[in-house]
């Protein structure tokens, strides 16, 4: 089987392709050869554009395989290809030569290519225009390089369009083309068609005049058509003139009428304004007043709690001098007990005394034993008494110290009533007189800070006090002096002791030995 047939081998000049001269790196040293080389190459890339409708050509396409210019640029077959540089200085001859154009502007290695001169791109448009019958038909550059149909034109880049559209409009074709469309637009017109299609007509009129300057038959159907215009047209701009006099005398009277009519908008506006002004001063007062009694509200809630409180308040303390009176009343009644019991106890302190009195004398040798010893068991017994009374008295004291603190804390509560409580109370039993209250509180307090009492005396028997004691007639009483050198002066510290006293006695005035306590009956001395 065959191998397929390369495009290049039905294209005149394919055979130098394979020689490896073509593909160096540098140029030929002879010009004419280099000449003949670069006019070879410009024949073929651009029988191979035509060939392949390809438009741009790149350095690019000579560095990175996988174009569509490979199987020009590279043959695999003696492993060659055209270096960029080559094909750059190729670009810049074809530049040079008109058959390309640097595109875009401004750089070196992109050309467009013009395998068709602009002029000729023009003619095909101008017939392509007049195939489809598109002539004197406005078309987009997308209606004419993508039509439905396929064309020459199908793909053309756009700035080689711009170029034979130039063209166009500078030939005979287009004067004759432009001027068919003026007269067609004139005949089409009537009294339907839009001003601003009148006011373009008279622009294409002046510029088909330029257009066929020379040129008479352009110039007379410029001429039959305008006639043609004149005859129709001018009759109905005389009367589209008159009425829009009209209109325009209607429009003044509706915008003078408007103008009323905004004026009193505006005066409505501005009472209206001054309305909201006034409704907004309203607003402010009444959302015053309403802080205002939400204000007053609260206050009267407080007032309430306040009220409240100092009746909690009043009725504490209600309870408090209802409790203080009784524990005054418990006071009262303990400190009777107290003083009740105080003076007991003088009595026993007095009966101690003349039992301690009582002893030395018992502790005479004349005394009977049997009577001393059941003396000194009453005495005993008398003591356990006193002991007992005296552990009651305590308590007594302990229980009066208690009533009394307490009492303070009361009257120190009082005191430190709150001011609040007592600004917003009112008392409810009294005559706003209380200075006697006062009086009487502070007399209280001074009566309660009173310090305890303390028994300092010395008690004595009660009248008709009796003692058994044996005591002789013929003894006499008096004073026991000291032992003092002579010519010292006497001492004047006494006993309660006779000086004959039966019992046996130190220096100190103890009994040397036992004696028997508890007299069946004493004497009064």
């Amino acid at each position: 089987m065959r191998p397929p047939i390369s495009i290049l081998q039905v294209l005149p000049g394919y055979g130098f392709l394979t020689l490896n001269s073509h593909y160096t790196v540098r140029h030929q040293p002879n010009p004419a050869t280099q000449a003949i080389v670069s006019e070879q190459w410009i024949k073929l890339i651009l029988l191979y554009a035509r060939h392949k409708k390809l438009f741009y050509l790149r350095v690019d396409d000579a560095e990175s395989p996988g174009g569509d210019w490979d199987e020009i640029l590279r043959n695999g077959r003696i492993n060659r290809r055209l270096p960029p540089t080559h094909l750059s200085s190729l670009l810049e001859t074809m530049v040079s030569k008109n058959v390309a154009t640097y595109e875009p502007l401004k750089q070196t290695r992109s050309v467009l290519l013009y395998w068709r001169l602009p002029e000729e791109w023009a003619e095909v448009l101008y017939q392509w225009a007049s195939s489809t019958g598109q002539i004197n038909t406005i078309l987009t550059f997308y209606e004419i390089t993508d039509p439905p149909v396929e064309s020459p034109l199908t793909n053309i880049p756009i700035p080689l369009l711009r170029k034979a559209i130039t063209i166009l409009t500078k030939s005979n074709h287009a004067k004759v083309a432009f001027t068919n469309r003026v007269v067609e637009g004139f005949g089409k017109m009537d009294e339907k068609s839009p001003l601003e299609s009148v006011r373009k007509a008279a622009e294409k009129v002046e510029k088909g005049v330029k257009l066929a300057k020379g040129d008479n038959g352009l110039l007379a159907q410029l001429l039959e058509a305008l006639e043609d215009f004149n005859s129709r047209m001018v009759p109905f701009f005389e009367t589209t003139q008159a009425r829009a006099e009209e209109i325009e005398a209607v429009r003044k009277e509706r915008e003078v009428e408007r103008q009323r009519r905004l004026e009193a908008e505006r005066n409505q506006l501005e009472d209206l304004q001054a309305l909201r002004r006034e409704l907004r001063l309203v607003q402010q007062r009444s959302s015053n007043l309403e802080a205002e009694a939400i204000r007053m509200r609260k206050e009267a809630t407080n007032a309430a709690t306040l009220l409240d409180e100092a009746t909690i308040a009043g009725e504490q303390l209600k309870n408090q001098m209802v409790d203080t009176g009784k524990d005054r009343d418990n006071f009262k009644r303990l400190y009777t007990e107290s003083e009740e019991d105080k003076r007991r106890l003088s009595d026993l302190v007095e009966r101690n005394a003349n039992y301690v009195r009582d002893l030395f004398i018992l502790l005479d040798p004349n005394v009977d034993c049997s009577t001393s010893l059941r003396q000194a068991k009453r005495t005993r017994e008398e003591f356990k008494k006193t002991d007992k009374e005296l552990k009651r008295l305590k308590a007594v004291e302990a229980a009066h110290e208690h009533l009394k603190e307490k009492h303070r804390q009361a009257l120190a509560d009082l005191q430190n009533l709150p001011l609040s409580l007592a600004q917003s109370t009112e008392p409810q039993d009294y005559d706003e007189n209380c200075s006697s209250h006062e009086e009487t509180l502070s007399m209280r307090t001074r009566i309660h800070e009173k310090k305890s009492i303390e028994f300092d005396f010395e008690g004595l028997p009660k009248p008709g006090f009796g003692t058994d004691w044996q005591l002789k007639g013929n003894r006499s009483y008096g004073p026991i002096s000291n032992a003092r050198p002579p010519g010292a002066a006497q001492s004047q510290r006494r006993v309660a002791n006779p000086v004959n006293f039966p019992l046996k006695l130190d220096r100190k005035g103890k009994p040397m030995s036992a004696v028997q306590l508890g007299p069946k009956r004493s004497v009064r001395i």
